[in-house]
Order: C-alpha cells, then structure tokens, then sequence
C-alpha cells in the first residue's frame, strides 16, 4: 500500500512541474489590481485539488493572496498555498469561520502559485494575488469625547453626598 500512495505522490508532483512549465503566463502587475485571477479550485472526487499556475508582473513588489471561501455547505481537512518561494498553511483558515484569507507576499517578475487542498468532494476556494494597494481591508475608527466631571463631596455626621 506504502508503495500505491507513493507513487501517486510523484505522480501529482510530476504534473505540478509540468504544469509550472506548460501553463501559459498570465495577468501583469497592476498598480491598483488584481494581478493572478480569481479562480476557484474545486475539490475532486478523490477528495483532493491540485492547481499550479504561472503568472508575470511589469515590475518586482509586495502584493496580497488573498483566499475566499466559495462553499459553505462543504468540509475542508487541510490544504496550503505557495508563492514563490513561500508556504501558506490554510489548515486554521479552513478550521475556523473566517470568509477570507489574506496574506503578503513578494512578487517577482516571474511568479509561481499552487493550491494543494484536502477535503469533500465539491468543496471550492477562490484564489487571487493583487498588487500591494488593492486590499481594501475593513478599517475602524474610534472617537471619543472628553468630559469635564466636577465633583463636590460633603461631609455630614451620618453619611457623605456626591454632588
């Protein structure tokens, strides 16, 4: 059995390096974009998703992953992205009851993304990369007011009156 589950671990290894080398290149670096989709990875029905994709940017610089949940109604028992040269584990994203996932990263001129993921059959995420300034995360602002509290305390014999 060891044997069976090894080779099909080259084999979707194989296919990945081949598909980094024959996916043609998409999406160039916008400066208020997204740069590499949206497009969703949908669990099989082996209950695994495999995606490899190949994309180029005009120019080096700091950009968003950003992962977004596309079936509520389906479970997930792992997956990971990697960019480049880094490794995103989602295994708390998908755990928890968060709708999005985001992360920085650092593209190059020539980028390489995969999604591996582990979970019911019909399960999807969406996947993008987008230039640094394009997430618009929520924002909160607080505000406050200040007031002036006068207190006068009088002393009586048998108890004491804030004013």
């Amino acid at each position: 059995m060891p044997s069976v589950l090894l080779r099909l671990i080259r084999l979707i290894g194989f296919l990945a390096i081949l598909g980094i080398l024959c996916t043609p290149v998409s999406g160039l670096c916008a400066e208020n974009g997204v740069v590499f989709g949206s497009r969703d990875v949908t669990v099989g029905a082996w209950g695994v998703a495999a995606s490899v994709h190949r994309f180029e940017c005009a120019a080096s610089g700091e950009g968003s992953l950003v992962v977004s949940r596309r079936t509520a109604d389906k479970a997930f028992r792992g997956g990971f992205v990697l960019v480049n040269n880094s490794f995103f584990p989602l295994h708390e994203f998908l755990e928890g009851s968060q709708p999005v996932f985001v992360a920085k990263v650092n593209l190059r001129k020539t980028n390489v993304i995969g999604l591996t993921l582990i979970g019911a059959p019909g399960a999807a995420l969406g996947i993008e990369v987008r230039a640094k300034s394009a997430v618009n995360l929520p924002q909160v602002t607080f505000s406050a007011t200040m007031f002036l509290l006068t207190t006068a305390w009088m002393h009586t014999p048998s108890r004491i009156i804030c004013e």
